[in-house]
Order: C-alpha cells, then sequence, then structure tokens
C-alpha cells in the first residue's frame, strides 16, 4: 500500500483483483501500473505507520440529468432538518433522483 500525491490510496499485490469482467475501459481507469487506484478515499500515514482515512477525493453525486450535487452538504441539510438523525446516507449517482436514509436515537 501506498499513499499518492492527491493521498489517494493506491494498492497492489496478489490480493487485487486482476480487472472487470468484459469492462476494459472501466479496468483501465482503476488499475495502472500494477496499483489499484481507489479514488473514492484519501488517507494519511502518522509517524508510527498507522493509516488514517481523512476524507473522500470525490465528494459529488453526478445525477441522470448531469446535476452535480455536494453530498456533505445534502448530509447537513438533511441532518439540520431531522435534528434527531445522526447517520445519513445519501444516493443518486446516475440516477435521475435522489434518496437519502437517516438513523438516529428515539
Amino acid at each position: 500500500m501506498k499513499i499518492a500525491e492527491n493521498a489517494e490510496i493506491l494498492v497492489r499485490g496478489p490480493n487485487i483483483f486482476p480487472g472487470y469482467w468484459d469492462r476494459p475501459e472501466e479496468t483501465a481507469k482503476v488499475l495502472r501500473d500494477g496499483w489499484f487506484h481507489y479514488w473514492a478515499i484519501r488517507a494519511k500515514v502518522d509517524a508510527t505507520g498507522n493509516w488514517k482515512i481523512v476524507g473522500r477525493i470525490k465528494n459529488l453525486i453526478i445525477l441522470g440529468r448531469g446535476i452535480i450535487l455536494r453530498r456533505g452538504r445534502l448530509k447537513i441539510r438533511f441532518c439540520t432538518s431531522c435534528r434527531a438523525r445522526f447517520q445519513v446516507v445519501v444516493v443518486g449517482n446516475g440516477r435521475g433522483y435522489l434518496a437519502g436514509a437517516g438513523h438516529g436515537l428515539k
């Protein structure tokens, strides 16, 4: 494992898959020079060698209609409008609509 200049997590080894079945274009996006590029997650390594996830590289949802939304802002708006929630998920990438769910204490 290593961290790229943009803080992206890169991994390689016999445990990494050889590629997506019958999808060479998608495989080329994530497997480069033997490294699997996990573009969604950023990390850092501290002085003792421990890894810490620090965020997302691409924190956007792109709807099927081409509308681009920031995932974090949606979660904040959902949580503030429904104060009992402390865990929220919003999905909609490639769709024409958003769906969300929240979990909280009663």
